[in-house]
């Protein structure tokens, strides 16, 4: 259990995100899934900008796991307390 205490919901959703692990915030075209909303722009700000043209390397399986991952995450987090646990 941990008991660190946040002033704002948001903190604490992404504490306790990184204490499960969790990586809801996913990139459609490459095998990468991201703790946090602004790690995932930064990502698409860098691989997938007019600058650089990556190709992508994730196979559709795997952009749909990972797809899938999210959504299970998300509902999860629809549950969660402000408490940390």
């Amino acid at each position: 259990m941990c008991d660190k205490a946040f002033k704002h919901k948001s903190h604490l959703k992404d504490h306790e995100r990184r204490r499960r692990g969790e990586k809801p915030f996913v990139c459609g075209s490459y095998t990468k899934a991201f703790a946090k909303a602004s790690y995932l722009k930064r990502h698409e700000d860098n691989m997938h900008s007019e600058r650089k043209q990556v190709t992508p390397s994730a196979t559709q399986r795997e952009v749909e796991q990972l797809q899938a991952a999210a959504v299970v995450a998300e509902a999860e987090q629809q549950l969660e307390k402000l408490v940390c646990s």
